[in-house]
């Protein structure tokens, strides 16, 4: 009586972590440009956020002086400009919180011994 093959052969195995790797390969663009989106959306919106309040100080005062600015100090001290990767400072300048890695401005050389 002949007995039945049961699992998988390491060719059948190789094959399916190739197109594994291959359906990778091609999210990691989609991934990338989603999260570069999603920063740049935040960003526009904590700007819009900040005009808005801006406009309505100004509307409400017909002007924009140093008083107003002090209450934006007030509003920027409670965190209501600051989100995940950007905030509005008291000058209202968006600024990224988390700094990308640079590398240095020398190379590092190895000697030989």
């Amino acid at each position: 009586m002949p007995q039945k093959r049961k699992g998988f052969t390491l060719i059948e195995l190789l094959i399916v972590v190739v197109i594994v790797g291959i359906l990778a390969l091609a999210a990691i663009p989609l991934i990338t440009s989603n999260t570069r989106d999603a920063r740049r959306a935040e960003g526009t919106q904590l700007m819009q956020s900040a005009r808005d309040w801006c406009r309505t100080t100004y509307a409400k005062k017909g002007t924009f002086d140093a008083e107003a600015v002090a209450a934006f100090g007030v509003e920027h001290a409670t965190n209501q400009w600051k989100g995940n990767y950007y905030s509005v400072d008291n000058t209202l300048r968006l600024t990224p919180l988390r700094k990308s890695r640079q590398l240095p401005s020398t190379p590092v050389t190895r000697t030989a011994r």
